[in-house]
């Protein structure tokens, strides 16, 4: 920090120690869901410009803000893998238990695959409605590759 007050375009180090003050402000902006400029003054800074500062103070503390972000996230997923399933056993309607029960498994990574079925046939057993579509597909394609071509070469 070479000025006075704390440089957006300078983030605190990450990890690095915080000041009583930035600490605080990083517990009221995340755990307490202030605003920023609210957060600012309950960590004990001054009302002078506290809007201005508060954001800029903000973007400096930032990857300390996300971090505590994440820890907050980690410390609710149990209680949140808690409710899903609370919901998929008791659920009021089959629906809602369909869906906790498929939120569970893609979040385990067992994530339904699409079924895709290719069907190959020959050119002989093509009928020829399906081979004029075939053709006009693949003229209208190279049609496009030749004009973009064209243009290119000019």
């Amino acid at each position: 920090m070479r000025g006075k007050y704390p440089s957006p375009a300078e983030p605190k180090p990450f990890p690095g120690p915080l000041t009583e003050k930035e600490s605080a402000y990083v517990l009221n902006l995340v755990d307490n869901k202030l605003e920023p400029e609210e957060a600012f003054r309950a960590a004990g800074y001054s009302k002078d410009q506290s809007k201005h500062r508060s954001k800029r103070l903000q973007r400096h503390l930032w990857l300390h803000i996300e971090d505590r972000i994440k820890k907050r996230v980690s410390e609710t997923a149990l209680l949140s893998l808690n409710v899903l399933e609370d919901l998929m056993r008791h659920g009021e309607s089959e629906n809602v238990k369909l869906n906790a029960a498929r939120d569970i498994l893609s979040r385990a990574g067992y994530d339904a695959t699409q079924r895709q079925e290719t069907t190959i046939k020959e050119v002989s057993e093509l009928s020829d409605e399906e081979l004029d579509r075939q053709i006009n597909k693949l003229s209208k394609d190279n049609i496009l590759l030749f004009k973009k071509e064209e243009v290119l070469n000019e």
